[in-house]
C-alpha cells in the first residue's frame, strides 16, 4: 500500500511517498492508495495534519538536526524555534512567494513564481538595488563587501529590464526574510530554510554573504521544498505505529 503525503499550499502541490523503503518527492500527483494532507488547502481533508507539525517533522528528517530556527517559506513565511521534543511558533511574515508574484505582476505581464524565479537568474540585481560600491570604495575583504545592499529597488525605473526587475523583486523578499531570520536566531543556533521559496538562487547567494558577515550557519537541505509533504507522511506513519501498539 502506497501512502502519499501532500502539502496542499495556496499556489502549489507537493507530494512525498515511500515505496520499497525509498522516498520519492514530486510535484506531479502520483498513483497512490491513500493521500494524507497538510497545508492551507489540505486542512479540511479527511486525513490531515497541522501544517507546523508537518514542516517541523520534515525539517528534522531532512537535516538530522533536533534544535534550530526554522524558516518555512511559501506564499508567506513562518518562523519556528524547534527543540528536540517541541517547537514554538515565533510568528510570521506576509513576505513570500505571493509577494514576488504580486510585485512582478505590476509590470502587466502576469507570471507564476517559478517562472519569475527562473527569469531572475538572467537578471542583475545590482542594476536595481543601490549597493555599497555605488557610494564608496570598498575592498572585497571588508566586513561589508562591495555588493552588500544599501537600499532595495533604489535604481528601479521604467527602463529596467524584465530580468533585472525579476531579480530585484526576488531579492527584496529574500534579503528581508534572511535578515529577519538573523535577528530572530539565538546564539549559535542554526537556521534551516524550507518551503518552495527556499530554492531561490538569490536567497542562497545572499545567505553565503550573511554567513561570513555574521558568523552563522544557514542550512538549505536537499528537497527543502518538500518538508511539509514529508512531515505529513511521517506524522501519518507515526500515528499508524501508535495505533498498532495500542491494539497489540
Amino acid at each position: 500500500m502506497i501512502i502519499c503525503g501532500v502539502d496542499a499550499g495556496l499556489s502549489d502541490m507537493k507530494y512525498c511517498y515511500r515505496q520499497n523503503g525509498e522516498i520519492t518527492f514530486t510535484n506531479v500527483k502520483p498513483l497512490a492508495d491513500m493521500f494524507v494532507y497538510t497545508g492551507i488547502n489540505g486542512a479540511k481533508k479527511e486525513h490531515s495534519f497541522p501544517e507546523f507539525d508537518c514542516v517541523v517533522a520534515g525539517a528534522r528528517e531532512l537535516t538530522g538536526l533536533s534544535e534550530f530556527l526554522l524558516v518555512s517559506m511559501g506564499t508567506g513565511t513562518a518562523f519556528l524555534r524547534v527543540k528536540p521534543d517541541d517547537y514554538i511558533h515565533l510568528g510570521g511574515s506576509g513576505l513570500g512567494g505571493g509577494t514576488i508574484k504580486g510585485l512582478y505582476n505590476l509590470r502587466g505581464k502576469p507570471a507564476e513564481v517559478r517562472d519569475i524565479a527562473e527569469l531572475s537568474k538572467r537578471g542583475n540585481v545590482n542594476n536595481v538595488d543601490l549597493i555599497m560600491s555605488d557610494i564608496m570604495d570598498v575592498s572585497p575583504e571588508s566586513l561589508l563587501p562591495p555588493d552588500i545592499t544599501v537600499s532595495l529597488l533604489y535604481k528601479l525605473n521604467d527602463k529596467t529590464a524584465g530580468e533585472d526587475f525579476a531579480a530585484g523583486v526576488c531579492h527584496i523578499v529574500a534579503e528581508s526574510l534572511l535578515m529577519m531570520a538573523v535577528f530572530a536566531r539565538l546564539g549559535s543556533e542554526k537556521i534551516v530554510f524550507t518551503g518552495g521559496l527556499s530554492n531561490l538562487s538569490i536567497l542562497r547567494e545572499k545567505a553565503l554573504i550573511l554567513e561570513r558577515i555574521h558568523g552563522i550557519s544557514l542550512v538549505f537541505p536537499e528537497n527543502a521544498a518538500y518538508a511539509g509533504a514529508l512531515g505529513c507522511l511521517i506524522n501519518f506513519e507515526n500515528n499508524l505505529k501508535e495505533n498498532y501498539n495500542d491494539l497489540s
